[in-house]
């Protein structure tokens, strides 16, 4: 499988994700302050190589998938893209953020991306 073809099926997978994220989240909606990141190329990110790391390596602490794989939520992949992203001269465009959810959203884990 080439590189774009295994971003594509990643990418699906996402998106398959997110729907069920979605359907979890009906009564309650997220206020974000930051758009999604755009999947065209238009902006550069470190962040993939973060994700296939922790998506490879990191394992589901608890719940009912403790052992499994550890996945990323939409919302958390977004924040690691944006907060991963560089300029044209490969300089971070983002020095600090700033992550605040509801207890049980997956903050710690999130915070050692």
């Amino acid at each position: 499988m080439t590189a774009p073809d295994a971003r594509a099926a990643e990418l699906d997978e996402l998106a398959r994700l997110a729907a069920i994220e979605a359907r979890k989240a009906v009564a309650a909606h997220a206020l974000t302050t930051i758009e999604a990141f755009p999947l065209d190329g238009s902006i550069k990110t470190l962040g993939w190589g973060v994700v296939d790391w922790v998506e490879a390596w990191l394992l589901q602490p608890d719940g009912d998938e403790a052992g499994e794989p550890y996945r990323l939520t939409r919302e958390q992949l977004n924040f690691v893209l944006w907060f991963y992203a560089v300029d044209d001269r490969g300089r971070f465009i983002y020095r600090r953020a700033v992550l605040r959810r509801a207890k049980g959203w997956g903050k710690a884990r999130s915070s050692a991306l």
